[in-house]
């Protein structure tokens, strides 16, 4: 009795282990890599500008949550700058959502200039559509999303660390490579 518990014990978990196998394994071609969509967002800008995922679709969307309080932030905004330049003349945008609101951002903004499209009161985009679930979220966070509102890229942390700049290089490659894939507007 023990040996038929054993066996059929053995036998469920094999069966299990395939099942799991069958539905966490990727795609034989890795270029066919599935990409979790983008949660839509609509905001404003603090310059005024409408900043909605639906009405990018077609460009390279850049995101990087942020807030005043976070050295880390704060000390790659120079960095970040340098990418806005970087492809200004490509259909990138660049997207900085942050919970601080518009009188302590435009205080901030005066000493430390950032090119992003700066979104205050963005707490219910940062935590809700892109936090974790559980109301925490590291910071800086970086995601490149595709022409399709498909998310390509994410990076926490600093682009730039003490270990170098290889965040920083991957985060520029892929975006570079994103400005050069056709966009088809009948999908």
């Amino acid at each position: 009795m023990k040996l038929r518990t054993y066996l059929l014990s053995s036998v469920v978990v094999l069966a299990a282990t395939a099942a799991l196998s069958a539905q966490t394994a990727k795609p034989a071609d890795s270029s066919a890599e599935i990409k979790p969509a983008a949660p839509a967002f609509n905001k404003i800008s603090l310059d005024g500008k409408k900043l909605d995922l639906i009405s990018l679709r077609g460009k390279v969307v850049v995101l990087n949550f942020w807030f005043i309080e976070c050295r880390p932030c704060v000390e790659e905004m120079p960095t970040l700058n340098g990418l806005v330049d970087e492809f200004k003349d490509n259909d990138v945008v660049f997207i900085a959502p942050t919970w601080d609101n518009e009188a302590t951002l435009g205080t901030f903004l005066k000493i430390h200039p950032f090119k992003y499209q700066v979104v205050a009161n963005a707490r219910d985009m940062i935590l809700g559509s892109y936090g974790d679930g559980t109301g925490n979220m590291p910071f800086p966070m970086h995601l490149v999303i595709d022409k399709e509102g498909k998310i390509d890229m994410k990076v926490t942390g600093a682009l730039v660390t003490k270990q170098g700049t290889k965040k920083l290089d991957d985060f520029r490659n892929t975006i570079t490579r994103l400005v050069n894939v056709p966009f088809d507007k009948a999908s």
